[in-house]
């Protein structure tokens, strides 16, 4: 039942969800008043009364006793019907607001590979940091020893090397 939802973050939400439902329902009642004979949306007309009656209380405001009498119906079949449009209604919301499994296994298989391919960057990208931090170190090492060989061996390298490893970017 509704009174059973707790508050929470996805109040809000559900309270959309609840608005976008009513609305969908009373759009559906008014397709099928206006629907003919052989033609329009075809509904079994028990489903159509039951959505009228709850629908025009909920909308109207009005107390059960006063839709029960304009209708003609008995309150306990008043309640019932709205206990069976009220859970027909949160089984709706569940489905809206549960997440969507991958309908096609295409587009599920895509989406594993992209974790995998992003995993993979991660790794590479941190592995490309430790060995420039070793270059580095490495450099700063050599360049402190003051011998020319070693300083000749380091220029030949800087000129090889791309800029942006020298630049520390």
């Amino acid at each position: 039942m509704v009174r059973d939802l707790q508050p929470g973050p996805n109040r809000t939400t559900i309270g959309r969800c609840a608005k976008a439902y009513t609305g969908l329902l009373f759009q559906r009642l008014e397709l099928i008043n206006h629907s003919g004979v052989g033609g329009g949306l075809t509904v079994h007309d028990d489903l159509a009364r039951k959505l009228a009656v709850v629908l025009t209380a909920v909308r109207d405001k009005l107390p059960a006793e006063e839709i029960c009498r304009r209708y003609g119906i008995e309150r306990r079949t008043y309640y019932r019907w709205r206990r069976e449009l009220t859970r027909a209604g949160l089984v709706w919301l569940q489905r809206r607001l549960a997440p969507q499994p991958a309908a096609d296994p295409v587009v599920g298989d895509l989406e594993r590979q992209k974790a995998e391919l992003e995993q993979r960057i991660l790794e590479l990208e941190r592995s490309k940091i430790i060995w420039e931090l070793r270059y580095k170190l490495l450099r700063w090492r050599l360049e402190g020893t003051g011998d020319t060989r070693v300083q000749k061996i380091i220029a030949d390298i800087n000129r090889l090397l791309p800029e942006r490893i020298e630049e520390g970017v």
